[in-house]
């Protein structure tokens, strides 16, 4: 049982692991004026945290001021075809700029224990409890969003496949070509071999020298710089690595150098060194 544990610190079941439904809840906060909300995610039995595990968090980090109780913070939940855990959470309300957190969990890797976490800043504010998502209604399209990272991966991999058999089949032709002419060549003619008394030799002009022509000035090659970069709403290290590199396949230099373990998943407001950027392309 996937579920989320409230200010109370009971695990609040929402979705079976194996279940192919999409679920929503509504949270809320537990005090005044309460700035972020910490929603961690657990995988357990029943509504005993002893034996859960933690299995991720999403951070709402701005929520606007308001009373205990008011603002609708929207938590989906659901699986996908793979059976990883897929979740996104939103300030549900139509005077506030949204922000959204999302997350994708893959349930088959080791987990820390529910021991270690405080109890969380928010409480279910619904008394109904969980709400399944109907696949027709407009509420499917939001939740879809969660999986385009994933199929981003997919596309990345099918292209890398493409792009590594057409390599291949443009090095065998240039083998091929290469063979095929160094076999059909043929050898120079040999002719008539010069004995010295046939050998005159007649005065020669010395040949006049090629006028020297002034060496091109070199062309200095851009300096290579590091820069601080703060990321903003929807960046990813593909797009980042495609604006100062020009290539988006070296996210992963960005995500080496700043020791992000997941390079797929970056946070809002967070200072980033860009290694080796080429003065020239900026």
């Amino acid at each position: 049982m996937i579920g989320i544990k409230t200010a109370d610190g009971k695990l609040f079941p929402i979705l079976q692991e194996n279940e192919k439904t999409k679920k929503r809840v509504i949270l809320t906060t537990v005090r005044d004026d309460q700035p972020q909300v910490h929603i961690d995610l657990y995988r357990g039995k029943g509504e005993q945290m002893e034996a859960a595990e933690h299995v991720g968090r999403l951070r709402i980090e701005h929520v606007p001021p308001s009373k205990q109780g008011e603002p609708d913070i929207e938590l989906l939940l659901g699986m996908d075809t793979e059976g990883n855990l897929i979740s996104k959470a939103r300030i549900d309300s139509p005077n506030t700029q949204t922000e959204e957190q999302s997350l994708i969990v893959r349930l088959d890797e080791p987990h820390v224990s529910a021991e270690e976490f405080a109890a969380s800043d928010f409480t279910i504010k619904e008394s109904d409890g969980t709400e399944e998502i109907n696949s027709n209604g407009s509420k499917e399209l939001y939740f879809n969003s969660y999986v385009t990272e994933e199929n981003e991966k997919k596309k990345r991999r099918n292209y890398l496949l493409i792009l590594a058999g057409v390599v291949a089949i443009i090095a065998i032709l240039i083998l091929g070509y290469v063979l095929f002419f160094r076999t059909s060549s043929p050898e120079p003619s040999k002719g008539p071999a010069v004995t010295p008394a046939q050998t005159t030799i007649s005065p020669t002009t010395p040949a006049p020298k090629p006028e020297e022509k002034p060496e091109a000035p070199q062309v200095q090659k851009p300096a290579r710089v590091g820069v601080w970069y703060s990321t903003v709403k929807g960046d990813n290290l593909w797009n980042l690595a495609r604006s100062f590199y020009r290539n988006p396949w070296l996210y992963k230099k960005i995500a080496e150098e700043n020791g992000i373990p997941n390079p797929d998943f970056i946070l809002q407001d967070v200072r980033l060194y860009i290694p080796d950027v080429e003065t020239g392309k900026r």
